[in-house]
C-alpha cells in the first residue's frame, strides 16, 4: 500500500468531518451568542462591520444582520449534524462555515492591508485590534473545514467519533479565546508597569 493510498484510507475512515463540525458548532455558537447577548455587544459588532465593508454604499446594519443570522444557522446546523449523524447535514455545515470563514478572512485582510485600527468583535464586545494573528486564525479555520469537506461525510457514533468531537470542541475554544491566548504568549507592547509598594 502506497503512502498516498494509506492517507486516503485514513481520511475516509477517520471521523475528521465530525471533529470539524464540532469545532464549527463551538466557534459559531460563541460568535452568535457574543454578538446577540445584549444591545452593547450588538452595537459594537455593527460598528465593526461598517469598518470592514469594502465600500460605504453597502448598508451596514442589514449586512450585520445577515452575518449574525448566518452564524446562528451554521451553529444550529452543526448541532443537527452531530445529533443526527447525517452526512448531508455535515457537508452543508462545513460548506457554509467555509464560505463564512473565507468572507471573514477577506474582510480582515482588507482592514490589515489598509492599516485601519478595527477591533475584532467576532465573539462579542471583547477583542483585540485586527492584525496578522487574526489572519492566521481564520486561515487555519478555513483550512480545517476544507479538510473536513475533503474527508467526506462519514458520520458515525463510536469511540473515535467521540474523541473527534472533543478534539474539535477544544480547538474551537482555542479559536474563540485566540486573543487572550495571543496576549498571554506575547509581550504586551503597551503594558502598564506595576507599581512598587513604598
Amino acid at each position: 500500500m502506497t503512502v498516498m493510498t494509506a492517507m486516503t484510507t485514513a481520511m475516509t475512515t477517520a471521523p475528521i468531518g465530525t471533529g470539524c463540525v464540532a469545532l464549527v458548532a463551538v466557534v459559531f455558537g460563541f460568535a452568535a451568542f457574543g454578538k446577540l447577548r445584549d444591545r452593547a455587544a450588538w452595537t459594537e459588532f455593527v460598528t465593526t462591520t461598517g469598518a470592514m465593508l469594502p465600500t460605504r454604499r453597502l448598508p451596514v446594519r442589514p449586512v450585520a444582520v445577515v452575518v449574525a443570522g448566518a452564524e446562528c444557522v451554521t451553529a444550529l446546523l452543526a448541532v443537527v449534524a452531530l445529533g443526527t449523524r447525517s452526512a448531508a447535514a455535515e457537508v452543508a455545515t462545513l460548506s457554509l462555515a467555509a464560505v463564512l470563514f473565507a468572507t471573514f478572512l477577506v474582510g480582515i485582510a482588507g482592514v490589515v492591508r489598509a492599516g485601519r485600527r478595527v477591533r475584532c468583535r467576532c465573539f462579542g464586545a471583547r477583542g483585540a485590534v485586527f492584525g496578522r494573528g487574526h489572519l492566521v486564525r481564520n486561515g487555519v479555520l478555513l483550512l480545517t473545514v476544507a479538510c473536513g469537506l475533503a474527508a467526506g461525510g462519514h458520520p458515525r457514533l463510536d469511540g473515535a467519533a467521540l474523541v473527534a468531537v472533543v478534539t474539535g470542541a477544544v480547538c474551537g475554544l482555542v479559536a474563540v479565546h485566540w486573543d487572550e491566548l495571543a496576549y498571554l504568549f506575547s509581550e504586551p507592547a503597551n503594558a502598564v508597569p506595576r507599581r512598587e509598594n513604598p
